[in-house]
């Protein structure tokens, strides 16, 4: 799949964010989409597959991911059932001697949730390019009949 493809079907959601993030809402669609968007204009020109992006995915996340008390005390007001969900599937964070570290698990949760958030975004994304690029195969194919 051309990334220009790709980048033009995530445009076309530039005023409709919502549609295309409608899980579970612990992140904005605007940031959901920043994600995708960063990790499509540093991908290489022709990607065989949408998994082939997962690890980008993760790793954007991760420099999006807010370091700040504050910002990540004003996420978890509002997502407290994201944080509890990966306590349950990865554990307590814990610091060096051991302990619990809320804000790291907190961190924990804000990018595990970004990542999961953004990689069904780029699958909705890959799929609408797909069968663009099928509808456009199709209509080749009637236009030499």
């Amino acid at each position: 799949m051309e990334k220009t493809k790709l980048l033009k079907v995530l445009e076309a959601y530039k005023d409709d964010a919502y549609h295309l993030t409608r899980s579970r809402d612990y992140h904005k669609p605007e940031k959901i989409m920043d994600v995708v968007r960063e990790v499509l204009e540093y991908a290489e020109d022709e990607i065989s597959e949408a998994d082939d992006l997962r690890e980008s995915i993760n790793e954007q996340a991760d420099c999006v991911t807010p370091i700040y008390n504050k910002d990540l005390l004003e996420w978890l007001a509002d997502n407290y059932g994201a944080y509890e969900e990966t306590v349950d599937e990865v554990g307590e964070a814990k610091n060096s001697d051991g302990k619990t570290d809320l804000m790291r698990g907190i961190m924990t949760a804000y990018c595990l949730t970004l990542e999961r958030e953004a990689e069904a975004a780029l699958l909705e994304v890959w799929k609408e390019a797909e069968e663009l690029e099928d509808e456009a195969e199709a209509g080749k194919e009637g236009e030499e009949k």
